[in-house]
């Protein structure tokens, strides 16, 4: 019978610890066939301190985890801004958060943030000997992500890596040719990933160019552009001036009429008790969650997350099963989902109305909900400049044409084959993406 043999005790020269912990001493090293360099060979750190001043604006930016790029946090006076010495970011600087270095909070500083500044928390490098865009992946593989964890300090998930020590690091320096090879073939995959999410948005538009075409769409914006305008009695939803000097209205060879004819149940279960549910009050039970920042953006995919009740703090709304929830915050988002397994103890924001329907197709009426036919109705309805948000009277007002069933059944099976080519290009993407990251790693790295 064979035995396992496990190490329990590995010798290392002193000279080779960077840092005397478990997770340092245990650390496999990068292995590569190209020569190892320390990033201080290729890393220069710069430092462009700016003295933040109380009446003039500055912009700041901020890294996001996971290498998904800088993007502008914010633009405040400087009498907004606590940290009085900051630094100036500078285009195609290497900028990385030593607090969420660990989670791969890095990137490069895009032309448009050039002059935003950030704190002594983020460090900005000048490349030098080598392509920027090579550094940022190699310090996004897996192989190195495990150093920068093993050399960041803290107890929390938010750990701050040692300059020093995170210079030592040693990574793979090819040559500048091999570097421009291993880039050309990393971003040939990207480019067709790009091509393909083009694609995905050119076949959305076409489902709203469909809806329009098919059911003889056309838009009307309000003629009230001075002191006295007309309107016929039949478009007017609202009386306030926001409505009547920028309302739009939906006409259609098919009939049109208000969702509140056709929704069934708002905010109420069949027997017509409130979905209203505190959870507090479960404290114990498991609900599948859904928060606005939960679905994604125009395709009525969510993420459904399992909580306890305890775990809650915020009102929140039952949603039964085929019942259908669409945010009422920031509609323009255009954030919807239909509870179609079904599950029985899903929850949402009360930032959702929640809805059933009756007398309609249920996935026409879902593909017209998510469609300009009713954003466009939506735009001038939205209240609170921040914040915007819909109404119950102004949703439930909203039109929708209303074609035969025969009809409807059609432009659903239409647009089910335009909705089945872009799930399997976005598997194509998420295949591509994978593909790229790993054979770049493999052709630095060697497999593993």
């Amino acid at each position: 019978m064979r035995t396992s043999e496990q190490q329990v005790l590995n010798f290392v020269r002193f000279v080779d610890l960077s840092r005397w912990s478990a997770g340092s001493a245990l650390l496999k090293k990068i292995k590569s066939s190209y020569p190892l360099l320390p990033l201080s060979c290729v890393l220069k750190r710069i430092r462009e301190p700016v003295a933040i001043e109380d009446e003039k604006r500055y912009r700041r930016l901020t890294v996001r985890l996971y290498g998904q790029g800088v993007i502008e946090r914010d633009e405040l006076y400087g009498k907004d801004i606590g940290t009085k010495r900051q630094f100036i970011a500078r285009e195609g600087q290497l900028i990385i958060s030593r607090i969420d270095a660990r989670n791969g909070a890095f990137g490069i500083v895009p032309k448009e943030l050039d002059g935003a500044v950030v704190t002594n928390d983020f460090w900005l490098f000048e490349v030098q000997n080598a392509f920027v865009q090579y550094i940022v992946l190699v310090l996004s593989s897996e192989r190195f992500q495990r150093q920068w964890q093993s050399q960041s300090s803290g107890t929390t998930n938010r750990q701050r890596i040692d300059e020093d020590t995170f210079l030592m690091s040693k990574i793979p320096m090819p040559t500048f040719k091999e570097q421009e090879s291993l880039l050309e073939e990393y971003n040939n995959r990207i480019t067709l990933s790009e091509e393909q999410r083009a694609e995905i948005y050119s076949l959305r538009h076409q489902i709203d160019e469909y809806l329009i075409e098919k059911l003889h769409i056309s838009f009307k914006k309000s003629s009230f552009n001075g002191l006295i305008g007309t309107a016929h009695y039949r478009d007017i939803t609202r009386w306030d001036p926001q409505f009547l000097l920028n309302g739009v209205s939906v006409d259609s060879n098919e009939e049109l009429i208000n969702l509140a004819e056709i929704i069934r149940h708002f905010m109420e279960d069949k027997t017509g008790k409130s979905l209203r549910i505190n959870p507090q009050n479960h404290k114990e039970d498991t609900f599948l969650y859904i928060g606005m920042e939960h679905i994604e953006k125009n395709t009525g995919k969510a993420d459904v997350k399992e909580v306890l009740g305890k775990d809650i703090l915020s009102q929140t709304l039952r949603v039964p099963a085929d019942y259908i929830i669409y945010g009422k915050l920031r509609p323009y988002l255009n954030k919807y989902w239909i509870n179609k397994d079904p599950l029985n103890n899903v929850i949402c924001s009360s930032e959702f109305f929640v809805f059933n329907t009756q007398g309609i197709n249920k996935r026409f009426f879902i593909e017209v909900l998510s469609s300009q036919i009713i954003q466009e109705q939506l735009v001038p309805l939205y209240s609170g400049a921040r914040m915007p948000r819909i109404n119950e009277r102004d949703f439930l007002n909203l039109k929708i044409p209303l074609p035969n069933e025969h009809k409807q059944a059609e432009i659903v099976a239409h647009i089910t084959l335009i909705r089945e080519r872009i799930e399997c290009l976005e598997a194509q993407i998420v295949f591509n993406r994978k593909s790229a990251k790993r054979e770049f790693e493999e052709a630095v790295f060697g497999e593993a």
